[in-house]
């Protein structure tokens, strides 16, 4: 398949969504908008585009960009998935209420974003990991060292899936897998993935999946910001994609010259990533190293309340 694809590499403060947004614009004065796709990994960036597109087509409303959405939204959309259909919140409590009884403390969130904050988050953590990496969930559980027999962690990981499917309901994980099927395809002949260094190994395959028959892909994103492993993703997957072309923003309007190079000498280890050069906002800027910090008895104790949650 000939390769359609342009990656844009934005560092800090290089202005990548003003860039994303000229790019955007410059598309609607050729086609419709419900023949442009935008996707990203948090609604907030989805909003923020949406707003400035808005704001330079007259008249336009949300329900213009039909396919402006978080990677989850376009595959409830594109699944034909109802609210009755999606886990929600009352369903959830009671499947910690049926698991408490079993003498088992768990924390669902139904968005597919666990937190390793507690204990009782392990199972469904792994849970979450598994399915984000094609993986084994006793791999995971290997790989991780977590401090809890798998034993536990499978029989709750199953009896989540048995309640699932009982009520008859799916929670986001659940509908990135049948976004894989490949009878589905987002209409649009222009697509952009912004914050593309945040998706997991399954989000990728469903972007792919769902825009395969796209006329004209940008991904965009820094692979030196992608900060979520410990919530399933490869930044390998964002390093390997392949493109016709490649543009690396080379203006930060938000970085002085010393904070740029101290961040450049702390990236310096990493060796798989991609080499990006750029002007920073001007010169000076000041790097404070704190080697001991200092916590009130009161703030220890709060955080280690926090923490025993």
């Amino acid at each position: 398949m000939k390769n359609k694809t342009s990656l844009l590499l934005g560092p800090p403060g290089t202005g990548k969504t003003t860039e994303l947004n000229r790019l955007v614009t410059q598309w609607l004065s050729k086609i419709n908008l419900n023949r442009i796709a935008y996707v990203s990994f948090t609604k907030a960036a989805i909003q923020e585009i949406v707003e400035r597109c808005m704001s330079q087509q007259s008249g336009s409303v949300r329900n213009d960009f039909p396919w402006f959405r978080t990677l989850h939204s376009t595959a409830y959309r594109i699944t034909g998935a109802g609210q009755s259909t999606m886990l929600d919140k009352d369903l959830i409590e009671k499947f910690e209420q049926i698991m408490e009884g079993k003498g088992y403390e768990v924390e669902v969130n139904a968005q597919g974003d666990e937190s390793i904050a507690n204990k009782r988050n392990i199972p469904m953590y792994i849970y979450h990991l598994g399915v984000n990496r094609f993986k084994d969930f006793y791999d995971v559980w290997m790989e991780g060292d977590f401090e809890i027999p798998f034993v536990e962690v499978e029989y709750v990981i199953r009896s989540y899936e048995a309640f699932k499917k009982h009520y008859g309901v799916y929670d986001f994980n659940d509908l990135l897998i049948m976004a894989l099927a490949p009878e589905l395809n987002v209409d649009v002949d222009v697509v952009f993935l912004d914050e593309a260094q945040d998706l997991t190994p399954l989000q990728w395959k469903v972007f792919w999946n769902l825009f395969k028959k796209s006329k004209v892909i940008y991904v965009a994103g820094d692979d030196d910001q992608s900060i979520y492993e410990w919530s399933g993703v490869v930044v390998k997957d964002f390093l390997e994609v392949e493109s016709i072309r490649k543009k690396v923003l080379d203006k930060s309007y938000r970085l002085p010259e010393n904070i740029k190079l101290f961040a450049e000498e702390l990236i310096k280890p990493i060796k798989d990533r991609f080499e990006k050069e750029y002007k920073p906002l001007m010169s000076g800027g000041l790097v404070k190293k704190i080697f001991q910090i200092t916590l009130s008895e009161d703030l220890q104790n709060n955080l280690q309340a926090l923490y025993q949650k």
